[in-house]
């Protein structure tokens, strides 16, 4: 389900930003994201990063039950985070999560984080938010 989650993620951002954000939102934990101020974030990003496509891997290897998380404070900028504090439903992990920016000139920027997802009635739902923190 975690590997799926990320591959729908990254087919979706290899189409447009536009198509990546709206995945995100749709496969976003329920009630962790200010819808309307999500919306907007996204597309300031997309108009600043126009053509740029993101490649999102978990490393499943890396995969470990997080039974005590709840979301992180919300971080300066961060408008569309509503999950500060809150401990979700079902059961949630922690991964490693590579992550490829490219953009239309090809140069790529690649980076590493520690990310959580939580499968909750037989669904995996990621925490991803638009707006910079």
């Amino acid at each position: 389900m975690v590997r799926t989650l990320y591959y729908g993620e990254s087919q979706a951002y290899g189409r447009s930003e536009k198509q990546g954000f709206t995945y995100d939102l749709a496969h976003d934990y329920p009630g962790s994201e200010r819808r309307s101020k999500f919306l907007a974030c996204a597309a300031k990003a997309e108009a600043q990063y126009p053509g740029d496509t993101i490649s999102e891997v978990p490393e499943i290897d890396t995969i470990a039950p997080d039974p005590t998380w709840v979301g992180p404070p919300r971080a300066k900028g961060d408008v569309d985070w509503l999950f500060a504090g809150k401990k979700p439903q079902g059961q949630t992990y922690i991964l490693t999560l590579d992550t490829t920016v490219t953009a239309p000139s090809g140069q790529q920027e690649a980076q590493k984080d520690q990310v959580h997802v939580t499968i909750w009635n037989d669904v995996a739902y990621f925490y991803q938010w638009a707006c910079p923190g």
